[in-house]
């Protein structure tokens, strides 16, 4: 199992969701001064799971790559490759939603089939 860490910089993150396609949904707590330092959120990804992050309000994030490359579609831009150790500041409008899996999913009704997720 991977993952990535999720930092919300803005002060309003409760207004992001987290889903999974295994886990329930949550969201990021608000800071309560805007001088604290944005809290990180461990983030796990099953080989065959999808984790979105959908905003209401424009936010930026930041994600950072555990152990192996994640490939991030997002709603309204193209497709981002999410490196190991590499940082990735994405600013979200209202609306927008990423979607992330591992480089090694597998659709399961076409599992011979791994060129559709990427």
């Amino acid at each position: 199992m991977t993952g990535f860490t999720l930092k919300c910089l803005d002060q309003n993150a409760d207004r992001i969701s987290v889903q999974s396609s295994l886990a329930p949904t949550w969201a990021p707590m608000r800071r309560k001064w805007r001088f604290l330092p944005a809290k990180g959120y461990e983030v796990s990804v099953a080989r065959d799971e999808v984790v979105v992050i959908k905003t209401r309000g424009d936010n930026t994030v930041t994600l950072v790559a555990h152990d192996e490359k994640l490939v991030v579609r997002s709603s309204r831009n193209g497709v981002i490759a999410l490196w190991p150790k590499k940082a990735r500041e994405l600013e979200l409008s209202d609306g927008e939603a990423l979607t992330i899996r591992t480089i090694d999913a597998r659709d399961p009704d076409r599992p011979h089939r791994t060129d559709l997720l990427v």
